[in-house]
């Protein structure tokens, strides 16, 4: 009877226990609805499905206990000073495009759509973009192109402003002109305590400094005033090849990365491409470059490279080309991305390329997959006076010696996510291992494709990652962002 008695007593503490950590967030909801009336979305309404159905990847439609909707910085304060003081999880999407589990949505928690804050406004006299945090990049650039401006943006029409831009960002242009968080002016944000301020060159400028890479450790963004540059149509596009270029095509980039070669203007993403439903390969380079010159000299390489599948180069605006990403994009998928960087040499590219394929055979016995392997340069570091938080010097060129490589798998059964991971992260490891071997191994994780297990923030470096807590305790002393919310964290 004792045993029974004491049992029960637990299994009821149990239950109780799981009854206050469900019944919390959905108390917190029904308090939110009354603050923020028509604003908050439950399970069953159509607001709630359109939220959770419109992440990229399906690993991210996590079901929170409600889906809050704010049309301002005010409103986002308000939420954000209640769920501080309750203890709820909770999260912040802006376009939905990540791939880690958990960053922009939370299971039983509440998940602020920044959606509605989306507006884009050009300011003629000065040259300034202010982007609501809840855009993506297609409504930026179809504001930019009738006047011939534009920003350092994403590359694919669909990827959200908020997490690109605090996770650095690569652009068309970032060969010239560095990481697109370079160009920010001023940042909008609201603190966990639910004030609202401007960080700039001028003001909270450890703040500016910390967002430019530090990701949602700090802050919600609501706004950012992106500074705009004069440039009208360039010269870009795809090329597809068969697999019977892939050497070819792997001389060329390496070619392409000597230093004597560097052109400012071009910027390249060479990818190697495994459909396993099919067990064919191929490969891709997309070329973009600055100028409306067609047939760039320093291209000519990729295009005389045969024979080809197809070839989309023309001279466009950066609104079409990001289209075009967009409709190459694989969507309503499970995916895995990983990432990892090391510098050129003039053997790593075939010594990796092996590890790949058979990589990809692997996952593709474990259920159906598309693996894409990816090739491309990092941006150069800010201008003295101008620092951001990704750790590169000032005085360093990483756009001419270092080489991004980009995993990403995608795939329809959803039980295989955790075994896909794994794999992943054993290909990543032995990338890293040939860069060791080959004396050019680099300490650096691009945030935007890190996988959940990688630790982007602590591979900027020490004296970067210390200063970037410092922040984070200045202003939010109480860490509600590091033990509230997901992502990438500080600890």
């Amino acid at each position: 009877m004792a045993t029974r008695t004491v049992l029960l007593a637990c299994f009821i503490h149990f239950f109780s226990l799981l009854w206050q950590s469900l019944a919390s967030p959905i108390e917190d909801c029904a308090r939110l609805s009354r603050s923020l009336p028509g604003l908050v979305f439950r399970n069953g309404t159509r607001e709630f499905a359109e939220s959770i159905t419109s992440y990229f990847y399906v690993q991210a439609r996590l079901l929170p206990a409600c889906v809050v909707s704010p049309r301002d910085a005010e409103e986002v304060a308000l939420a954000v000073d209640f769920l501080s003081k309750t203890g709820s999880p909770f999260a912040v999407r802006g376009g939905g495009h990540g791939s880690v589990t958990g960053a922009a949505n939370v299971a039983r928690g509440i998940t602020i759509d920044m959606r509605s804050i989306a507006d884009v406004y050009l300011d003629h006299g000065t040259a300034t973009l202010k982007v609501g945090a809840g855009a993506t990049w297609d409504m930026v650039y179809n504001r930019l192109d009738p006047h011939a401006l534009s920003v350092l943006g994403g590359r694919a029409a669909h990827v959200g402003v908020g997490g690109y831009l605090t996770g650095g960002g690569i652009s068309f242009f970032s060969p010239q002109r560095g990481f697109a968080c370079d160009y920010i002016i001023n940042v909008q944000v609201v603190l966990s305590n639910g004030t609202i301020v401007n960080a700039n060159a001028t003001h909270a400028t450890d703040l500016f400094i910390a967002l430019k890479g530090g990701s949602n450790n700090f802050g919600i963004v609501t706004r950012f005033d992106l500074r705009t540059f004069r440039q009208g149509d360039l010269w870009g596009g795809g090329i597809v090849y068969p697999n019977s270029t892939f050497e070819k095509l792997l001389g060329t980039f390496t070619s392409f990365k000597q230093l004597e070669s560097f052109d400012p203007f071009a910027e390249i993403e060479l990818s190697f491409v495994y459909l396993g439903s099919s067990s064919t390969s191929i490969a891709t380079s997309s070329l973009y470059y600055a100028k409306p010159v067609v047939n760039a000299t320093t291209f000519m390489p990729f295009m005389l490279v045969e024979p080809q599948l197809s070839n989309t180069l023309r001279i466009s605006n950066t609104s079409d080309f990001a289209k075009e990403t967009l409709a190459l994009s694989t969507q309503n998928q499970s995916s895995v991305w990983a990432t990892t960087t090391f510098t050129m040499t003039s053997t790593i590219l075939s010594r990796i390329l092996p590890i790949w394929q058979a990589s990809a055979l692997a996952m593709n016995r474990m259920t159906t997959i598309t693996s894409s392997m990816t090739f491309q340069s990092i941006p150069p570091p800010p201008p003295r006076g101008m620092p951001n938080s990704l750790g590169f010097h000032t005085k360093s060129s990483p756009e001419k010696n270092l080489v991004l490589c980009l995993i990403s798998i995608f795939f329809e059964d959803t039980k295989s996510q955790e075994d896909l991971e794994l794999a992943t992260k054993d290909f990543i490891r032995a990338v890293d291992q040939v860069a060791e071997d080959e004396g050019a191994e680099e300490l650096f994780t691009y945030l935007n494709y890190a996988a959940g297990w990688q630790n982007p923030l602590h591979d900027y470096g020490d004296e970067v990652l210390n200063d970037l807590r410092k922040v984070a305790i200045e202003y939010d002393p109480a860490g509600i962002l590091q033990k509230q919310m997901g992502g990438f964290k500080l600890s």
